[in-house]
């Protein structure tokens, strides 16, 4: 989120053109030079809660359960990465988009609820569509804890999960290389 929200600054202030001077993959560069370390033990914290609730719920911990949840915890990540470069992509056309991560925020609170929320009105099938297949938060973040909570049975949500993060990713990839194409450095 640092390095995403830094893209802003750096289109702004001119300084994009010295980071894209650098001998190192631009998207890598921009979005992952910070990382917030001081969330690392929320992480742990995490994992060691779904651990101790499957043990709990009596479910047993096999390889290719633990390798499959972990597989979608990373395809999860990647999708919601790939939506958060795509919206930093566009400060290259906007330069301040301050609005646009609060929206972010608020997309994500809409993905925090469990995908039945939004059944039973039009308008919740309407935002479910929207969150499912056009920006798939619902979709990253359910998917993940619905299957996770029963280390899948079925492989079908794993395949859809890595075939969505690899789509949304190279989507990602090229909307970032198109503004950068488009980009008018500061020397302009």
């Amino acid at each position: 989120m640092t390095g995403c929200g830094r893209l802003s600054e750096l289109v702004r202030s001119g300084n994009l053109d010295f980071e894209l001077l650098k001998p190192v993959d631009e998207q890598f560069l921009l979005t992952c030079q910070r990382i917030d370390w001081a969330l690392f033990p929320q992480i742990l914290l995490g994992l060691t809660i779904t651990a101790v609730a499957s043990v709990e719920a009596g479910i047993s911990l096999r390889a290719e359960r633990i390798l499959a949840y972990f597989a979608l915890l990373i395809c999860g990540v990647a999708v919601l990465y790939s939506l958060l470069v795509m919206l930093s992509a566009v400060s290259v056309w906007t330069v301040r988009h301050e609005e646009l991560y609060e929206l972010w925020f608020y997309l994500l609170q809409f993905g925090n609820y469990p995908e039945e929320v939004y059944r039973g009105s039009v308008m919740g099938a309407g935002v479910r569509v929207l969150l499912t297949y056009f920006l798939p938060i619902l979709l990253a973040v359910n998917v993940s804890a619905r299957y996770g909570a029963m280390l899948l049975d079925r492989w079908q949500p794993l395949v859809f999960m890595v075939i969505a993060a690899v789509f949304w990713f190279l989507a990602s990839r090229s909307l970032l290389k198109v503004a950068l194409r488009s980009y008018l450095s500061a020397s302009s």
